[in-house]
């Protein structure tokens, strides 16, 4: 036993044990004996604080004096407080901090990362208790914003020192100066504005993710693009793009939950993005000359201008000039007919993930394929010039594309001849030949499929 404990203690060993543990067994390690209790405090890197509303908030701050005299000074801290009035939180948030705040009078906790209920922070003197537990602050998460009411902007402002507006030419300092990262959301129009005017001036944040709807808030896009120093944002559906994104030259990453088509000029300034995330919306072919830094793309598709969109030739859509630095694309909605019919791009190929839609056409008949097919056979030759092996596609048709028995069907002849890694299929009707096409696929690793029409000689997928 004294062997095994000694093993079990051993700082070298432990951190690779519990690498390999789920928290649950983890737990039941911990428990073995005070020894290794506090070994396993003394290696936690996260700590995670919870009280329920029933009456045990005593016991966890004891609980938690307990890990950190262990030796505990983890990176990252969580503190949840649920079943509880906004009072109930406030006090709880408090009480939740004072452990930490006590260690770092003495000795900075270097944590970095904080994730908390929004009401913990709204009591008066919460703010400053935060920076004084965690003075290293870089990262921190907020949830359920309408809990905290109106106040959370106010604690937002004295974090960040921002939220002056024009009022007072002198800034804050804020208590929290090494705060760059922030994740918070809102789905109330009125508490949505004021935390974005809550964030103006805020020239110290680097990170900003907001779960909001950005739809009706003219105001709060106005806050948010004096953010100018921003490298990375993640908002929700927004209706003035251009507005938001065309002042954040210094952007890298932009997560938009924005639908429809993105307007080109509010990207040709944003020549230091490496990460573009919009899988609800269509972007211009036209936009990626000014990328050139893009690694990876997520799109609903990309779109052709209106000219080529309605030529009368397909071949009159322009080639698609991938980024030289891309190594992913994602296409979640993409119709084959705006998919350009040639692509230049890296040499090493690209990691492709597409999911293309099939539209059912008046025309379409089980003798003549429809044009959608057609166009389907042009996009995956086109893509098959960059594919890197990973890639594969995604497939949406309409019940019997194409199936004529005894035939093949070229749709599946197309994706097959990608030689792709993964393939998805939906209410694509199979037929036996289909399915000796797929099993032919020697690349393929991984398939699926579902949604075929009633009475089909095959559904779905097979490998």
């Amino acid at each position: 036993m004294a062997a095994c404990l000694a093993v079990l203690t051993d700082p070298n060993l432990l951190s690779r044990i519990l690498a390999g543990e789920a928290r649950e067994d983890a737990r039941s390690v911990r428990l073995l004996s005070s020894g290794i209790c506090a070994a396993y405090d003394a290696q936690t890197q996260q700590l995670w604080a919870k009280d329920s509303g029933q009456g045990d908030i005593a016991a966890r701050e004891l609980s938690l004096r307990r890990i950190l005299a262990h030796g505990c000074r983890p990176a990252q801290v969580i503190v949840e407080v649920t079943d509880s009035s906004q009072a109930d939180q406030q006090q709880a948030g408090l009480r939740l901090l004072r452990p930490f705040v006590d260690v770092s009078r003495t000795s900075p906790l270097l944590t970095r990362e904080h994730l908390a209920d929004a009401a913990c922070l709204t009591a008066g003197r919460a703010p400053r208790l935060l920076a004084r537990a965690f003075p290293h602050l870089t990262h921190l998460t907020l949830w359920d914003a309408e809990a905290a009411g109106s106040s959370l902007a106010g604690v937002l402002g004295l974090l960040l020192g921002s939220g002056n507006g024009d009022q007072s030419p002198v800034p804050r300092r804020p208590v929290l100066p090494h705060l760059h990262s922030l994740d918070l959301g809102a789905k109330s129009t009125e508490l949505m504005e004021g935390l974005c005017a809550a964030l103006r001036g805020a020239t110290q944040l680097r990170h900003l993710k907001l779960d909001m709807d950005l739809e009706d808030a003219s105001s709060a896009i106005e806050d948010l693009a004096s953010l100018v120093g921003l490298e990375r944002l993640a908002v929700g559906p927004t209706f003035d793009v251009e507005a938001l994104v065309k002042p954040l030259t210094a952007l890298t990453s932009l997560t938009l939950g924005t639908y429809g088509d993105l307007p080109a000029v509010a990207f040709q300034g944003l020549t230091a993005l490496v990460e573009l995330d919009c899988t609800r919306a269509s972007l211009p072919v036209s936009v990626l000359c000014h990328l050139s830094r893009l690694t990876r793309l997520a799109l609903g598709s990309f779109m052709v201008d209106a000219g080529a969109r309605t030529a009368p030739q397909p071949l009159s859509l322009p080639v698609l000039e991938l980024p030289p630095s891309l190594r992913e694309c994602v296409l979640a909605n993409q119709l084959p007919a705006n998919f350009s019919t040639g692509i230049n791009g890296p040499e090493r190929g690209v990691h492709w993930d597409v999911r293309f839609v099939l539209e059912a056409e008046a025309t379409q008949t089980a003798v003549r394929p429809p044009r959608a097919v057609a166009a389907l056979c042009r996009a995956t030759s086109a893509i098959a010039q960059s594919m890197a092996p990973t890639s594969g596609f995604r497939l949406r048709g309409f019940g019997y594309l194409d199936l004529v028995p005894g035939r093949r069907n070229h749709a599946l002849e197309a994706l097959a001849r990608t030689n792709p890694a993964f393939l998805t299929l939906a209410s694509v009707t199979l037929s036996h030949e289909d399915l000796e096409t797929l099993s032919r696929i020697s690349s393929l690793k991984a398939s699926g499929g579902g949604g075929g029409r009633k009475g089909s000689p095959a559904q779905g997928a097979g490998n």
